[in-house]
Order: C-alpha cells, then sequence, then structure tokens
C-alpha cells in the first residue's frame, strides 16, 4: 500500500478525555540518537488509538516503533523544521489537541528543496545517489539538516491545517515541519498540543 497523506476529521470519539489527560503530563526534553528534543510527553498511550489508525488502513495491524505527545510554546524551538523521519518507520501520524489562535495559520506543512528539486528521501540508496557517492552521503544530510531551519530554500507544496481531533498520516520520507515554525501560549493550555507516532503497517 503506498499512501501519500490520510486526513481524517472527528478522528477520536472523546478527544476531550485523552486532551485532559495529556496536559498532566510533565513536558521534558528527551534525548534521542545523540539529538535533544524538547517538550515531549510520554507514559500515557490513549486507549484503542491504534486500532482506530488501523481502521484508516483497512484495520490492517499497525506496528508502533515511538509514540509521545508534544508540547509547543511561544518560548521553545523546535530541534528541527524541515525535515524527514525515515529511520523512524514507514508512516508519522500526527493527531491535534488543541486549536491554533484564530489568527495563526497552523498545521503540518510538506516542502520541496528549491535547488535539489526533491520533496522526500526515499531511501539510503536514494541518498547516496542525491549525495554523489557513499562517501559524500553523511556530510549531505548534515547540510540538508542545516538547510531544514532555512524556510528561503524550500518551497511549501501542502499545508494541513491544525484542527483539534484532526489526524493526518503521511509517510515519514517526505519533508515536512510543523508549521509555523514557532508555536504560540505559554503551556499545556493555550500551546500547541499534539500526540504523534511512527508506525509501520
Amino acid at each position: 500500500m503506498s499512501v501519500f497523506n490520510i486526513t481524517v476529521d472527528n478522528f477520536h470519539p472523546a478527544p476531550e478525555a485523552i486532551a485532559r489527560v495529556a496536559k498532566t503530563l510533565n513536558y521534558e526534553p528527551i534525548e534521542l540518537k545523540g539529538v535533544t528534543y524538547r517538550g515531549v510527553g510520554q507514559g500515557y498511550s490513549p486507549e484503542g488509538i491504534y486500532g482506530l489508525i488501523a481502521a484508516l488502513f483497512g484495520n490492517t495491524p499497525i506496528r508502533p516503533t515511538m509514540e509521545h505527545f508534544r508540547l509547543g510554546t511561544k518560548t521553545e524551538k523546535p530541534t528541527t523544521y524541515i525535515h524527514a523521519d525515515s529511520t523512524c518507520a514507514k508512516y508519522a501520524a500526527v493527531w491535534y489537541l488543541s486549536e491554533a489562535p484564530a489568527d495563526v495559520i497552523a498545521g503540518t506543512a510538506f516542502w520541496k528543496h528549491k535547488e535539489l528539486g526533491i520533496e522526500s528521501i526515499k531511501s539510503r540508496e536514494h541518498l547516496v545517489e542525491l549525495a554523489g557517492g557513499e562517501d559524500k552521503a553523511l556530510e549531505f544530510a548534515k547540510n540538508l539538516d542545516v538547510e531544514g531551519n532555512d524556510e528561503s530554500k524550500w518551497k511549501m507544496t501542502g499545508l494541513v491545517g491544525q484542527k483539534f481531533n484532526r489526524i493526518t498520516i503521511y509517510p515519514t520520507s517526505v519533508f515536512h515541519s510543523r508549521y509555523p515554525q514557532d508555536a504560540w501560549g505559554e503551556g499545556v493550555n493555550d500551546g500547541r498540543l499534539t500526540w504523534a507516532c511512527f508506525f509501520d503497517l
């Protein structure tokens, strides 16, 4: 099965209850593969969540590799902005548990690199090909990470708007980001609250 994007409104039957629990979690930095990610809430998995996701794939069983809640505020910068998560799993899901302010266009954005003309890193082999050889792949990937923080080097190709109880699912190979780069609010009651997971089928 090949899927670019699945977006569903009114995803969960009891989103308010999930959001209430999510707001009681501690949102702290975690380190993963040498990278520090801020605003991560762990220790709670919404009951039945993977069954609901599986239903979107014709009840194909889900094999999750990672899940967590994320909190973004106006004083917190994301560790990475425009990026791909190919090493995590085949698919990513973002479930919005808060609304954006009325005057803010927000959600999950998808991007194309202006100079390279690419919208994804499909595989390790694709990365090596783009870099011009195995010996150049690591440096190429590091440069992409750096350029991921410079929005002027990218063209937005799509945006899934943030809406309470909306979920969006997409391949981890595509370049994406939260949008805008800066979030809003002071904490769990007025910040950008989401649940994210990576999974295979």
